[in-house]
């Protein structure tokens, strides 16, 4: 037996004595296959009781949940490399993530129900929730990981405890606490097109048995990997972020725990790539006819897009964002089990796009500058009854305030306007 670390592959060499060998325990693993799998579940069931999942607001096991629940913790998140939602949702049954002309237009499905839009005003079928607290669009949640202790999936309707922005189900980022012990981690990783991610975390005692934080921050960037002929290569990543958390527990009936956080994210992103494109279509950038002039010989268009990862876009695909955010966590001990909750957020998003709409090399659509700015306050009160009795209870009250402002202009060629319709088509609408 080998291990060819050229290839990193197993090798295995047989013999007389080693098919023999092969025999036996072959004929030893059909008696005791039964036994296994039998010892198997009882791990998986052990395994499932241990993971508390604290979407459902009760702080319940896998195995007491009556409802569909998956949970993917740090270990399994590091083992796979994932270092955003779109490579998470490859872990998660059931989940598609769907990235359109932009971060802002990130989609979440849950057993194929979604948010058909992009709009900033749409509210998600899929609810996004980072340590408890909602953010109404994918982007503005978790874009690259920053110590995640686990992810958890809450699939089907949720309306009883979490209001009317899931009713495909809702998806909760729990991140790390303080820790009462010194601890720290530094993680780094060196990929293909000069992919460089960085993370680092430090935790532990700043008041002896009163007083304990948490200071992590994150740096990630990659060039992109789709081709531009005539631009700027798209789908790159540079990002970087910092998170500090306070918990205040010195042992009696209240604890506090605040958090805050900052984030940049700054991207050319997110140029699609044509399938089965006809060849009457690739003729018209050829040559120029009369009904549309402005197309003619050495304005490119890629027939193998999609196994060559190649585009031809003349105009600006970019996508900023900009994210300052606060919550307050306060617990106290009513007695007798009885828990009241308090969280307390404010969220502040500002995010600039450009996009070209039409993907040519043609300037025919543009949308050359979008201005985005998305507050959000929440507020939300729960008295919960204690766990493990025959009746259990929970009431509460949940406030969220919302503002959106969006100022945009969708930029049309002169001949292109003049194709669609004249004047009737102006040739700069504003929208805001």
């Amino acid at each position: 037996m080998t291990f060819d670390k050229k290839i990193g592959a197993l090798r295995v060499s047989t013999s007389r004595c080693a098919l023999a060998m092969v025999t036996v325990v072959a004929m030893l693993a059909a008696t005791s296959g039964a036994h296994a799998q039998q010892v198997a579940n009882k791990d998986d069931a052990a395994e499932a009781d241990m993971i508390v999942v604290s979407a459902t607001k009760t702080g319940q096991t896998v195995l007491q949940l009556p409802i569909s629940v998956g949970v993917v913790n740090a270990e399994t998140i590091r083992a796979a490399g994932a270092t955003n939602f779109a490579e998470l949702s490859t872990l998660l049954p059931s989940v598609v993530f769907s990235s359109q002309q932009s971060p802002v237009q990130s989609n979440v499905g849950i057993r194929g129900v979604t948010t058909a839009g992009g709009s900033a005003a749409l509210e998600p079928s899929v609810g996004i929730y980072v340590d408890g607290v909602f953010t109404d669009r994918t982007s503005i949640g978790i874009s690259d990981f920053n110590d995640i202790a686990a992810v958890e999936v809450l699939r089907g309707p949720q309306s009883t405890l979490f209001g009317n922005a899931s009713p495909a189900g809702i998806i909760n980022f729990v991140t790390r606490r303080p820790e009462k012990e010194f601890g720290s981690d530094v993680q780094a990783t060196y990929g293909n097109f000069n992919r460089v991610q960085l993370a680092g975390t430090v935790t532990g005692p700043l008041v002896k048995d009163a007083l304990f934080g948490r200071l992590s921050g994150f740096y990630h960037r990659r060039d992109g990997y789709l081709k531009n002929l005539i631009g700027k290569d798209s789908n790159d990543q540079n990002a970087f972020g910092v998170r500090g958390r306070l918990l205040f527990d010195n042992g009696g009936r209240a604890t506090l725990l605040a958090t805050g956080e900052y984030s940049q994210s700054r991207q050319n992103c997110c140029l699609p790539v044509f399938d089965n494109v006809p060849e009457a279509l690739y003729a018209r950038f050829a040559a120029a006819s009369a009904n549309f002039p402005f197309v003619g010989a050495g304005v490119p268009f890629p027939r193998d897009q999609v196994n060559a990862q190649v585009v031809a876009a003349d105009g600006l695909n970019t996508f900023n964002q900009d994210l300052i955010a606060f919550s307050l966590e306060g617990r106290l001990d009513l007695g007798g089990g009885h828990e009241l909750l308090s969280i307390s957020s404010f969220r502040d998003i500002q995010q600039f796009s450009a996009a070209d709409i039409d993907f040519t090399g043609l300037n025919l659509l543009n949308f050359p500058g979008v201005k985005r700015a998305n507050q959000q306050l929440s507020q939300e009160f729960r008295v919960t009854s204690p766990t493990g009795r025959p009746f259990s209870w929970l009431v509460g009250a949940y406030y969220f305030r919302k503002d959106v402002t969006e100022d945009s202009a969708l930029i049309i060629d002169p001949q292109t306007a003049a194709l669609l319709g004249g004047n009737v088509v102006a040739q700069n609408s504003p929208s805001y």
